[in-house]
């Protein structure tokens, strides 16, 4: 009926509203572009991490693998870190002690990562402490002459910093690997 009654008005409006674009629209669009580029960073930090692990380890299964990818994806870093305690107890028993306590460390920075501060300020102390005596009891079942080659309070830096480039490359944020450093040394 707006082409009859007038023809002029009803071009006019055709071609608005085929090329115009409302603010909410331009919202719509850049969200979506955002949270599909957010999947594809969390899905390249899995395969990352995954990578690394395969590298270097040998006795992992396909059903960690699956663990890991799904929850680094959803950013799970408690579940992950339960994953490698997995990792962790099968290189114990296979007597790979130095990888052992590398992807403990990790396992540990997973575990409070999201508490992790940059800004200075400590967390909550029985939370971390909780996880630092479960660290203890880990380090005291390892052998002991073994033990004292592989873990050593005064060289903490240098085994935290390795086991964390080795495994978790994308998640390891200089100012969060400090804070948890410092924190070990407090409380370990």
């Amino acid at each position: 009926m707006g082409w009859l009654a007038n023809p002029k008005r009803a071009a006019y409006n055709h071609i608005y509203h085929k090329t115009t674009v409302g603010i909410d629209k331009m919202l719509k669009n850049n969200s979506t572009h955002k949270i599909e580029k957010e999947i594809v960073n969390k899905s390249d930090i899995a395969d990352l991490m995954i990578n690394a692990i395969n590298e270097n380890l040998t006795s992992v299964t396909t059903a960690d693998y699956r663990g890991l990818k799904k929850y680094i994806k959803e950013k799970d870093y408690e579940l992950t870190s339960t994953i490698y305690d997995k990792i962790f107890e099968k290189l114990k028993i296979n007597e790979e002690y130095g990888n052992a306590i590398d992807v403990l460390f990790c396992a540990m920075y997973l575990r409070i990562y999201e508490m992790l501060p940059s800004d200075g300020m400590l967390f909550d102390v029985d939370y971390y402490e909780r996880h630092l005596s479960r660290l203890r009891k880990y380090i005291k079942r390892i052998p002991k002459n073994i033990r004292n080659e592989v873990w050593n309070t005064e060289n903490i830096d240098n085994l935290v910093r390795k086991g964390l480039n080795k495994y978790l490359t994308p998640l390891n944020n200089k100012e969060k690997t400090d804070k948890f450093i410092e924190c070990l040394k407090k409380y370990l």
